[in-house]
């Protein structure tokens, strides 16, 4: 995160440092989710398609293997 600090610094004439770039990432997926919440979209309707855990992506043929019991984890933690 330092390095994206950095160009972020760089680019905008900011002061951020890696805490802050995390912290700005926080937010912004905490109110993703509240903007979901009011939204109606349940817990259970926010996921990824299918097709990324499926489909290997081009150029390096992997696919997303985090399960979603594992990120719906992450995003309760995010929320605290």
């Amino acid at each position: 995160m330092s390095y994206v600090a950095s160009l972020l610094n760089a680019m905008y004439g900011w002061d951020m440092s890696a805490e802050d770039v995390m912290n700005f990432g926080k937010d912004i997926i905490k109110r993703e989710l509240e903007f979901n919440r009011q939204a109606g979209l349940s817990e259970d309707m926010n996921d990824l398609p299918e097709f990324f855990r499926a489909e290997p992506s081009e150029p390096t043929g992997l696919t997303f293997n985090i399960r979603k019991e594992d990120l719906v984890s992450i995003w309760k933690k995010l929320e605290e």
